[in-house]
C-alpha cells in the first residue's frame, strides 16, 4: 500500500512538473536572458518568445587570405562550413530572388580563422542563398569572396562588416574598408564604406567608394567607422555606422555613450553625398549594457514605421562585441533598448531579417554570431503589441 503511494505521488509530480513546461522554449541557448515574466515593454512593443532553430549553420566554403606577391595568386587558404564566420547580413524575399528566399552576406572570422597568421585578412565579404534559411548554398562556384585585401606590401588592411540592401531588382553589397593606404581608396582615406552590386548574386560591379573618413563630417581617420547599416528610408537612403571620438573629430559623451556612438547619415541616394551630409548621434533614453561599455557593432530594419537595431556592445574604447540588445525607435534618432540583452555573452555582430510581418506581430529571424567558435546560430524571436 505504501508502495502504491509513493508512486502515485512521483505520477502526479511528473504530471505536474510536465504542465509547467507546455509552452515553454526548451531549446534556447544558455547565455539567452529572456525573461518572460518581466513584461518588458518598448514603443508598445514586448518580446513573446525566442527560440533555437538551428545552431551553427554550415556555409561551405573556402577562406581565403592575403597574397604576398602582386604576381600570381599565392593567397593562403582554409575550407570553410560551421566554423569561422561572422558579421551576417540577411535579406528574406517571400517570392524569391533568382530562385532563393533567403540572401546573407558574411565574412570568415573567430574559430578556426583565429588560429591563421594575418587572421584579418581573410575577413572577406562572402554571398550565400537559401530557401529556408537554415541550408546555404554559393550561388555558383567560385563565387566568393566577393573581394579580397591588397598585396602584404600594399597594405595591411583588409574588408569587412557586409551589409546587404535590396535595391531595384539587385542586391547591394556594402563593406567597409580598415587601414587601407596608398589610395586603395581613391580619397586616401584609411576607413571607408565600399559598395558592389548584382542582379543575380553571382556576378557584381566593381567596387566603388560610399564615403571614406578623410574629409568626413561625421568621422576621421582615428574614428574606427565600422559597422555600416544601409537601408530605405521613404525618400532618403540612411546608413548608420558606428564611430569612436577622436582628437580631430571629439564627441561629448552622450551620457549613455562614452566615446562609441552610434551615428546616423542620410543622402537622397544610395551610392553617394554621404561623406559631407550632417550626421546625426544616435540618443539611448538607458544604458542597460552599463557604464563600462559602448556600442561596437549595429544592424538596423525598419518594420511598421519602427526602427529596430539590433546592437552589439562590449568595453568603452576597445574593438570587442559581447552582449546583443534590441532597441526601438520611432525617429530613427531617439532609441529606447530593452533592459534584458537577447544574449549577455559571447555575441558579435548579428542580424535580424522580418519574415511575418502583422498590425500587432512581428516574427524575425534571428542569426547570432558566436565570438568563441566563428558560428552561426539561427533563432525566431517574436514581438508583439
Amino acid at each position: 500500500m505504501r508502495k502504491n503511494y509513493v508512486l502515485i505521488i512521483i505520477s502526479f509530480f511528473m504530471v505536474a512538473c510536465s504542465r509547467d513546461n507546455i509552452g515553454k522554449d526548451t531549446n534556447i541557448d544558455k547565455e539567452t536572458n529572456i525573461n518572460k515574466g518581466t513584461n518588458e515593454v518598448v514603443l508598445g512593443y514586448s518580446i513573446s518568445s525566442m527560440k533555437q532553430i538551428q545552431s551553427q549553420l554550415t556555409f561551405a566554403s573556402v577562406g581565403v587570405g592575403r597574397r604576398t606577391s602582386i604576381i600570381g595568386d599565392n593567397a593562403p587558404r582554409i575550407p570553410l562550413t560551421n566554423n569561422g564566420y561572422t558579421h551576417p547580413s540577411v535579406l528574406y524575399y517571400p517570392e524569391g530572388f533568382k530562385n532563393y528566399k533567403y540572401w546573407i552576406s558574411l565574412s570568415p572570422c573567430f574559430g578556426m580563422i583565429m588560429k591563421l597568421e594575418d587572421p584579418v585578412s581573410f575577413e572577406n565579404p562572402y554571398i550565400f542563398c537559401s530557401n529556408d534559411g537554415i541550408n546555404w548554398k554559393e550561388p555558383m562556384p567560385n563565387v566568393n569572396p566577393i573581394d579580397t585585401p591588397a598585396p602584404s606590401y600594399i597594405s595591411n588592411g583588409y574588408w569587412s562588416d557586409p551589409s546587404l540592401l535590396p535595391l531595384n531588382g539587385s542586391l547591394q553589397l556594402y563593406y567597409r574598408g580598415n587601414n587601407m593606404t596608398n589610395k586603395i581608396i581613391s580619397d586616401g582615406g584609411l576607413r571607408s564604406v565600399v559598395y558592389r552590386s548584382s542582379a543575380d548574386g553571382q556576378n557584381w560591379s566593381k567596387r566603388a567608394e560610399l564615403f571614406s573618413t578623410l574629409n568626413n563630417i561625421g568621422a576621421d581617420n582615428e574614428s574606427m567607422l565600422a559597422s555600416p547599416s544601409v537601408l530605405q528610408d521613404g525618400n532618403l537612403w540612411t546608413c548608420y555606422d558606428v564611430v569612436y571620438s577622436s582628437k580631430k573629430h571629439p564627441i561629448e559623451s552622450q551620457g549613455n555613450q562614452t566615446s562609441g556612438f552610434v551615428e546616423r547619415r542620410q543622402s537622397i541616394s544610395s551610392t553617394s553625398g554621404f561623406n559631407k551630409k550632417k550626421t546625426d548621434i544616435c540618443q539611448f533614453s538607458n544604458r542597460p549594457w552599463g557604464p563600462a561599455n559602448d556600442p561596437w557593432h549595429l544592424e538596423v530594419r525598419k518594420v511598421n514605421g519602427i526602427y529596430f537595431m539590433l546592437l552589439t556592445t562590449g568595453l568603452v574604447a576597445k574593438s570587442n562585441g559581447e552582449s546583443l540588445y534590441l532597441a526601438l525607435s520611432s525617429d530613427g534618432v531617439n532609441f529606447t533598448v530593452f533592459p534584458t540583452p537577447l544574449f549577455s555573452m559571447d555575441t558579435y555582430k548579428s542580424s535580424i531579417v522580418p519574415i511575418q510581418i502583422e498590425e500587432n506581430k512581428i516574427v524575425f529571424r534571428l542569426y547570432q554570431s558566436k565570438k568563441s567558435n566563428g558560428s552561426i546560430n539561427l533563432y525566431e524571436l517574436v514581438l508583439r503589441k
